[in-house]
């Protein structure tokens, strides 16, 4: 996580990674793009890094349509924030199941399950 009160960055890349955090909650974002995203089933042997690139392509590409864009040489900033967000958010998210497979397989079995019951409930 970027330590915006670090002597290391510059008082612009102070200024800039604050005004980014108060025009959007990324965290949020990032919740909602990994809970949507998480569902997906097409790719079922995805794994864990190949998720948390695309969720950190998507979260650019929010960032991008919502025309939060980074000056030169802060991109990489941002993008390491991003990388970090998703990870601790994904970890937090699948804790307990060994992979992201067994975690969309037992999302799916719950579903199905849930299904069942309220079809023999009707």
């Amino acid at each position: 996580m970027i330590d915006v009160n670090s002597k290391k960055l510059g008082d612009f890349t102070v200024k800039i990674l604050k005004d980014i955090s108060e025009k959007i909650d990324m965290k949020s974002m990032i919740v909602q793009i990994i809970e949507e995203e998480i569902k997906s089933t097409q790719n079922i042997a995805e794994t864990a890094d190949q998720f948390i690139d695309r969720i950190c392509n998507l979260t650019m590409e929010e960032l991008i349509h919502l025309k939060m864009y980074t000056p030169l040489g802060l991109d990489i900033a941002v993008k390491e924030e991003i990388q970090h967000e998703v990870l601790e958010i994904y970890r937090i998210k699948t804790y307990g199941y060994l992979s992201l497979q067994s975690y969309r397989l037992a999302q799916i079995q719950i579903l199905e399950i849930t299904h069942r019951e309220s079809e023999n409930s009707i």
